[in-house]
């Protein structure tokens, strides 16, 4: 069960859902993934996806632009934080699961 009251953030951010079918919103969520994200403490590993690939990847059979949600500045509209959630079926112990 999910809450359906956003977490309150400080008012110079806000939540929203990234349109990744659209070319300007992903090109700011791939941005900052490449920009900013980090796989190790040795800061060897870093993303390094082609937008096509991210495009691809967080559009697959069932997902839903509601399960993309980022943070973004609202004096200049630069997205700060993202994450998704993508849908998956997975067996545990034979038994099926969505």
């Amino acid at each position: 069960k999910m809450d359906q009251e956003p977490y309150k953030i400080p008012a110079a951010y806000e939540w929203f859902h990234p349109d990744v079918t659209d070319d300007a919103d992903l090109t700011a969520v791939h941005d900052l993934l490449d920009n900013h994200y980090v796989e190790d403490s040795d800061e060897v590993f870093r993303f390094a996806y082609s937008k096509e690939f991210l495009r691809w990847a967080l559009t697959g059979p069932g997902w839903r632009r509601e399960w993309h949600l980022g943070v973004r500045v609202k004096a200049s509209g630069k997205i700060v934080g993202f994450i998704a959630v993508l849908p998956a079926t997975i067996r545990v112990k034979g038994e099926v699961h969505h």
